[in-house]
């Protein structure tokens, strides 16, 4: 069915006589045939891998119905996140029923923070497979989430490095070096870089991980950061990228963030709130902010900022904007 308005029968359509009228309903007819041509792509993708995993058991067909229906139109058209699609589901399924602790994350869960390829606007390399194949085994044994998200952070960046040492923290590398490919290719990343990797590690053997971050601290001195929440039994806990628990006295819900400068945080506010990336739009529109392209608003996003704040007044009720225990990454 064509999408080209009546514009003929419309009063406010040019007058065929112009040059100008004969040119602009020419523009006019151009643009909705591209949007036809777009629109028609789309549909065409869509119903192909629907197609495909018809013979895939129940979960695989809602996964690849519930990735083609959310997805970023631009990655429809992506021929790589198209050609990998269909293992990047597998891989991510097998990685569900692999453990007693991954089969226990709700299904609507799953779907939201472990199946998608991508969190940001970092490239989409898809290296869900080759993460499973290097991670899975080192949580094959484990009995709980938390085991497992501790052993990741301790172990993922020797484990990803391809036996080339050890990924790490280089500040202000963003947005140039983001996406898994990238940050295993140079060795480093800054934190935005470093979050988005540990997410990938944590999705691929099925825990449930979001980036949160803040465009700039509200404390005097300013700076944005990255880091890492884990789902683990309904409760969503904050971890630093390459800060192993158990490491430097680190646990759950403590960086060097915590309690301040988070308690200068403000909540509703894009440039000084925290934010929880979200596959998914959020019920009042909310963005995440991009500090490396502030006017770039496709990323959905959680207002988090209360739930920090409140979280470090009761941990640290003399908590104030001055007071920083280790000096701060950024990018």
């Amino acid at each position: 069915m064509s999408i080209i308005p009546p514009i003929w029968e419309s009063p406010c359509a040019p007058k065929l006589g112009s040059v100008w009228g004969r040119a602009g309903v020419l523009l006019i007819i151009l643009f909705f045939k591209s949007m036809e041509q777009v629109l028609s792509v789309t549909t065409v993708t869509h119903e192909r891998h629907h197609a495909m995993s018809l013979g895939r058991p129940s979960r695989h067909r809602e996964a690849s119905d519930f990735l083609m229906a959310t997805m970023p139109l631009s990655d429809r058209q992506d021929p790589l996140v198209l050609a990998q699609l269909d293992t990047h589901i597998r891989t991510t399924l097998a990685a569900r029923y692999a453990h007693e602790w991954s089969k226990r994350v709700p299904w609507d869960v799953f779907l939201a923070y472990v199946l998608p390829y991508a969190t940001l606007t970092e490239c989409r390399d898809m290296m869900r497979q080759e993460f499973a194949n290097r991670l899975g085994p080192l949580v094959s044994s484990v009995g709980s989430t938390w085991e497992a998200v501790a052993l990741l952070n301790e172990h993922v960046w020797t484990l990803m490095a391809r036996e080339r040492g050890s990924i790490v923290f280089k500040a202000d590398q963003t947005p140039e070096i983001m996406c898994p490919s990238q940050v295993v290719e140079h060795m480093y990343a800054s934190c935005t870089g470093l979050s988005l990797f540990l997410v990938e590690a944590a999705r691929s053997v099925g825990v449930p991980a979001r980036v949160v971050g803040t465009m700039e601290w509200d404390d005097g001195r300013g700076g944005n950061h990255s880091w890492v929440e884990v789902w683990v039994e309904g409760l969503w806990w904050f971890v630093g990228a390459d800060e192993p628990i158990g490491k430097n006295g680190m646990t759950p819900n403590h960086s060097w963030f915590f309690p301040a400068p988070v308690v200068c945080q403000h909540p509703g506010s894009f440039e000084h709130g925290i934010y929880a990336s979200s596959w998914l739009p959020t019920e009042h529109g909310t963005r995440f902010p991009l500090s490396w392209a502030p006017e770039d608003d496709s990323v959905h996003a959680l207002d988090v900022t209360q739930r920090y704040i409140d979280q470090a007044q009761m941990e640290f009720p003399n908590a104030t904007c001055n007071y920083h225990e280790q000096q701060r990454p950024e990018g």
